[in-house]
């Protein structure tokens, strides 16, 4: 955690005392303030989170399979969109896309998706299951299919990382070598998908210390990293009211931190990269992002509401809730 207990509690005062919308004052009570299941303000918040047109508008996009069409892009928007509202897995349109992911990943469902890549086995046997899983992982990190596939990216990102750096033509011989076929973009150790499947839970690390340094140091210091989510080097500091194209945005940084912290190799960065983030804090402590972003919680992007969806972002992150 990089937030300290003082600073989390009196941010989620001055939160709660801006009278926010139903789904970020559950998650002020959830995340910040660490109010358990029973507690009754818990119990409140969970049930106009769960009735809110935010929630019962996605659950009416969820088809009868349980996924958004297209499954790939959609239905993981779908899916950290919900999560991102604090609904427990156990809610029927989360149940119902879990069982989806499981299906797919026994062989029992399909998406009907495909995409070009240079050879015609690599989305259907590499890039698709990689992606169930990671967002399976994400609903039940501990689930049999979830160990199976975390299992065998893991052991491609500890050959790949076995020399202490990343070499792209060795990462294509050792999937080569696996799957039988060679592509030229191989899909990396530092992937998105991978890194959500292959990240520590709940105090459990999958990777070695020296493997997990090793892909957090890349991930950190290389422009290309973490594509689509920032394309940028996430170790160099950026101001609040950065505004760019192509997912270089203050918030997508803070997103791409919140998905490497996890991992043990962030320690090394943790110091510079909290002493930046509260730095960018306005005269009350909290954060404004300039412009909308993908993760709001409030009914509307406007006056106040904007002030705590944007702090809410930061602070879950500095509080050391999993990024996705």
């Amino acid at each position: 955690m990089l937030l300290r207990d003082y600073d989390r509690i009196a941010c989620a005062k001055k939160l709660l005392s801006m009278n926010p919308d139903p789904i970020p004052r559950y998650i002020i009570y959830r995340d910040l303030l660490g109010y358990d299941s029973e507690h009754p303000d818990y119990c409140a918040a969970y049930e106009a989170v769960i009735s809110h047109p935010h929630v019962e508008k996605i659950a009416a996009a969820q088809n009868e399979r349980g996924f958004w069409e297209p499954f790939h892009g959609t239905t993981e928007g779908m899916l950290r969109r919900l999560l991102s509202f604090g609904l427990d897995c156990t809610h029927p349109t989360l149940a119902a896309v879990r069982d989806y992911l499981i299906r797919l990943l026994e062989g029992r469902e399909s998406t009907g998706q495909y995409e070009k890549q240079d050879h015609p086995r690599w989305y259907s046997e590499m890039f698709e299951p990689l992606i169930a899983a990671s967002m399976l992982s994400l609903l039940v990190p501990d689930h049999p299919l979830v160990d199976r596939h975390r299992a065998l990216w893991v052991s491609f990102a500890e050959e790949i990382f076995s020399h202490g750096y990343y070499d792209e033509d060795y990462d294509r011989a050792v999937k080569a070598s696996h799957f039988g076929y060679t592509v030229s973009r191989p899909i990396p150790p530092f992937n998105y998908y991978c890194l959500l499947l292959t990240c520590p839970v709940n105090g459990k690390s999958y990777l070695t210390e020296k493997t997990d340094r090793a892909l957090v140091d890349y991930c950190m210091k290389q422009m290309p990293a973490l594509g689509y989510v920032y394309n940028e080097p996430p170790g160099i500091p950026i101001p609040i009211d950065t505004c760019r194209r192509d997912s270089r945005d203050f918030w997508h940084w803070v997103r791409a931190l919140s998905i490497i912290a996890p991992y043990k190799g962030f320690e090394v960065f943790e110091k510079t990269i909290c002493a930046h983030l509260m730095s960018q804090r306005d005269e009350n402590g909290l954060w404004t992002f300039p412009r909308k972003f993908d993760f709001s919680l409030s009914d509307r992007f406007a006056g106040t509401h904007k002030t705590v969806d944007s702090s809410l972002f930061v602070l879950r992150m500095l509080a050391g809730r999993r990024g996705y």
